[in-house]
């Protein structure tokens, strides 16, 4: 189904159904679409342009799916972007140039998936973040270079990870840290 009818729209919340599959031009010329909410559904792949019309979003969730891998151009109309969630999903990596268009996001979550580690640049665009939700992944290392551009960091969640060791760096890397739970 697409929405293309519906161009005015502001928000649309198509949490807790059924939803498997959403087509690459599902969101069509939903270009005033700010809110979109994709809870609670079972999705297990998103198709890379999905997101593309969607150039006035600022709040995104697909939260408790089943979702594996995330295109890497899966953002990249999302310039307006401040708040992403993809928690509670099967996610196991993120792939470099994955958050290269959300250079306004502010609040990450990414908890509760399989997230094993997080490369060196995949975090570098997201220079205003100040929250970021990691906790319940399977994270061994927390190293400075991985959150080297995140200087607006303010709460960090890592709880309930496999963590054995933080870079004797880390905290010089993140100067307006106030919260790490580790």
């Amino acid at each position: 189904a697409t929405f293309d009818a519906t161009s005015k729209l502001k928000k649309l919340d198509l949490g807790d159904n059924k939803i498997a599959k959403l087509s690459e031009n599902a969101f069509m010329d939903l270009e005033n679409l700010n809110t979109l909410n994709l809870n609670s559904n079972c999705l297990s792949i998103l198709p890379e342009i999905v997101f593309n019309d969607l150039q006035s979003l600022i709040y995104l969730s697909v939260s408790e799916n089943h979702i594996e891998q995330l295109p890497t151009a899966l953002f990249q109309s999302l310039s307006q972007l401040k708040k992403l969630e993809f928690s509670q999903n099967e996610i196991v990596e993120l792939p470099d140039g994955l958050f290269e268009s959300l250079i306004e996001l502010k609040d990450l979550d990414l908890s509760h998936n399989k997230i094993t580690k997080i490369s060196n640049d995949v975090l570098s665009p997201l220079i205003k973040l100040e929250v970021l939700s990691l906790e319940g992944n399977l994270l061994e290392k927390l190293e400075s270079q991985c959150y080297k551009n995140l200087y607006l960091l303010k709460y960090l969640h890592a709880t309930d990870n496999y963590i054995e060791e933080i870079d004797e760096r880390f905290h010089a890397t993140l100067p307006h840290l106030k919260q790490l739970n580790v």
